[in-house]
């Protein structure tokens, strides 16, 4: 991530930021002996694509059993950020959650923001009853084209992936996963490591048709 994020404010006089426009960095603080022993044993190994560029090795939290596809969340579609079947993120800490909203200030909120008509009765028992059995792009369906990644933001929510349910006076969200959903789950890392996997078949997992090699090597590989 920050090999790819290297240039991108240098219009500015700077290269990098610790916030999530680059990478985020908490500090020193927050490492430990097996953080250290990880970097060193990885020295100057860097994750490519198929053309030897730097990935976007984005992550997250959990995935709620399936990640999604970069552009279904940012603008780029990527070959290697796409979406997949995650079992080993099911169970995790942050694998399920629910919020509760009052039902007229969801609708209000449809309304007023996207036009949504809300008193045709076929969108209105979409609008209180949607359901996400694999992730989607949008809220109800394509038609709208209300942005799950705007409804997220918009009320706090810890993920895109999630299903509506109607009790009456208030509706209760209830989600899978925690964070934006593409590319690598840090539960399901964890949990694939703690099953025996290495390290390069957790990569390879989480990241399409990628490959590692040494940053010394990659002039080598570019050359035509």
């Amino acid at each position: 991530m920050l090999l790819k994020n290297q240039y991108k404010f240098i219009h500015e006089g700077f290269n990098l930021t610790d916030l999530v426009n680059c990478q985020v960095y908490k500090g020193y603080m927050y490492k430990d002996s097996n953080i250290i022993s990880a970097v060193k044993e990885t020295k100057n190994l860097i994750l490519v694509d198929e053309n030897m560029d730097y990935i976007v090795a984005s992550y997250f939290s959990n995935s709620g059993g399936q990640t999604n596809n970069v552009e279904d969340v940012w603008s780029k579609a990527l070959p290697y950020l796409r979406s997949i079947h995650d079992p080993f993120s099911l169970g995790g800490t942050n694998y399920d959650w629910e919020k509760i909203v009052l039902k007229s200030k969801w609708l209000s909120y449809l309304k007023n923001k996207y036009q949504y008509p809300i008193y045709d009765t076929i969108s209105l028992n979409a609008a209180l009853n949607f359901k996400q059995d694999i992730r989607h792009k949008y809220l109800v369906d394509w038609v709208y084209q209300i942005p799950l990644t705007d409804i997220r933001k918009d009320w706090k929510l810890k993920s895109t992936y999630f299903s509506i349910y109607d009790n009456g006076e208030y509706l209760s969200f209830k989600g899978k996963g925690f964070g934006h959903g593409v590319g690598l789950s840090q539960e399901g890392a964890m949990r694939m490591i703690d099953l025996g996997y290495d390290f390069l078949e957790v990569l390879r997992f989480y990241y399409t048709d990628v490959h590692l090699i040494n940053i010394k090597m990659k002039e080598f590989y570019t050359i035509d």
